[in-house]
């Protein structure tokens, strides 16, 4: 049997959010394409890795530890390694967690 794969399609122009100026809906379209994509069952994961402006955590409703807490900032697993935060199904890390 043989496979005929049709070359992908092009990607359009602005699909993916790009490096832009802080305010102009970056994390919105990302968190909002996450959760579309995870809605069409796909395994997704979202990094935000500002470390000037992180604002994924805030939009995805993270709390951190209180300061009286024994692990503040971000889990680790047995390994040492840090274990993402999820919410509805989409995992994510931000620097908000990590700071």
């Amino acid at each position: 049997a043989r496979f005929h794969a049709e070359p992908p399609l092009p990607r359009p122009p602005g699909s993916a959010p790009r490096p832009r100026p802080g305010g102009v809906g970056k994390s919105t379209l990302s968190s909002n394409l996450a959760f579309a994509f995870h809605r069409l069952g796909r395994r997704v994961a979202l990094l935000d890795a500002d470390v000037y402006g992180p604002s994924i955590h805030k939009m995805l409703g993270y709390s951190a530890p209180d300061a009286n807490s024994t692990a503040p900032g971000a889990r680790l697993d047995d390994a040492g390694l840090i274990v993402p935060e999820e919410c509805e199904g989409v995992s994510y890390m931000s620097m908000g967690v990590l700071l």
